[in-house]
């Protein structure tokens, strides 16, 4: 068989990455200039590690080979300036090991349910000033590589401007201590609490955006439904992993070189007997625990045009919103041809426990240092009513 020049090879693989584009739904399509490069050749693999998850999963566990840094989560804020730092959360042994490893560690500071104290510490210049020193220090002093902020969230035009001081006072801090700032900024998947964010001060300010993307549907959800469904079950439907980048990178002109997406290694569960309908009990659970339900009780579905699989339980009503390595895999897909930082994994503790996991090596493989790739779209055919479904297997 005649060998193609890889230029020719390369053209090729393009005309059919173009015709397979025009294929797909408006809202599936990738930008027009990936058929010609959708090319990186280096991706950011974040690792949320929660201190509080230790006793479990001790963080020797960590498969620092296959990361490009770990998240530790969390310390935060109190109102009078304090930096808290929870018992236990001290770990010179990670920092070390991820160092001698090659890799970055960030400290994360916030988290859920910690809008109050942000909002009360931010408001007042002194108690500001003291928790960035107290912040910084730390930083310094433990050998982190950055500062994460997780405000959840900013919800006004006062908790808008306080976040721009402090972010902009702690890249000031930490870069008088001859340091790389490293800041990483968490953020809402959409306008209603991303309108808080001042982009236009901050991106020159902060190295990423991390976009937590999931949660779409949650216990405070009308109906059940996907809690991170790549995109919209139809035209139109507001919220999706594509349309929460798109909010960011389009509306509020942030760099996609800047954006981290938040995957999640849990999910959701619903008592109701399909997606996108009423339901009274809501739960969470790693991926660990729900994998193994496949055929034990539960029948796997594939959703085609959202691009997550989902659980129904065989007796219900119950319904699992999660991911597995074939979402795992077209979410990073999706960093790939849309020129994306790369992603952050809420948590690393999810992940099934035999050897190095079951979702991380597929991002690892997808998403590797120094590797180039080139995407090749799954071509949905249309996109079907909520609810209708393309595919179930009972393993």
């Amino acid at each position: 068989m005649q060998h193609l020049s890889p230029r020719i090879t390369c053209r090729i693989a393009g005309l059919v990455l173009a015709a397979l584009i025009a294929g797909m739904p408006s809202w599936q399509q990738v930008p027009a200039q990936a058929a010609e490069s959708a090319q990186v050749s280096s991706y950011q693999i974040e690792a949320a590690y929660p201190a509080w998850r230790s006793a479990a999963y001790p963080f020797e566990q960590i498969p620092l080979a296959l990361v490009t840094r770990v998240s530790h989560a969390t310390v935060w804020p109190d109102a009078d300036g304090t930096l808290v730092v929870p018992n236990g959360f001290v770990m010179p042994g990670l920092i070390s090991a991820a160092h001698a490893a090659g890799k970055g560690v960030v400290l994360a500071v916030g988290g859920a349910e910690r809008h109050d104290e942000f909002a009360a510490m931010t408001a007042n210049p002194t108690t500001r000033a003291a928790f960035i020193q107290n912040l910084t220090a730390f930083v310094v002093d433990e050998g982190y590589d950055g500062v994460e902020i997780d405000w959840e969230f900013p919800q006004s035009p006062e908790d808008r401007a306080n976040l721009t001081s402090l972010v902009s006072e702690l890249h000031a801090a930490l870069t008088a201590e001859g340091r790389n700032p490293g800041l990483t900024l968490c953020v809402a998947s959409g306008s209603m609490l991303g309108q808080w964010i001042d982009t236009e001060s901050l991106t020159p300010l902060v190295d990423y955006y991390m976009i937590m993307a999931y949660n779409q549907y949650s216990a405070a959800s009308a109906t059940s439904g996907h809690s991170a469904a790549l995109y919209p079950p139809e035209e139109g439907a507001p919220i999706s992993v594509d349309t929460a980048v798109r909010y960011w990178t389009d509306d509020r002109d942030v760099p996609s070189t800047q954006v981290l997406l938040g995957v999640p290694f849990f999910g959701n569960s619903f008592d109701s007997e399909d997606l996108y309908r009423p339901f009274t009990t809501f739960g969470q659970a790693y991926y660990r625990e729900i994998a193994p339900l496949v055929g034990e009780g539960f029948t796997r579905h594939w959703d085609a045009t959202c691009r997550v699989p989902y659980l129904t339980e065989d007796d219900g009503p119950l319904v699992w919103s999660y991911d597995d390595a074939e979402s795992i895999g077209a979410k990073c897909d999706y960093v790939v041809h849309n020129g994306l930082a790369g992603v952050t994994i809420w948590d690393i503790t999810g992940d099934l426990p035999e050897g190095d996991g079951t979702l991380l090596p597929v991002i690892a493989e997808r998403l590797g240092q120094g590797r180039t790739m080139l995407f090749m779209p799954i071509v949905s055919q249309g996109a079907p009513a909520p609810g209708a479904m393309a595919q179930a297997e009972g393993e």
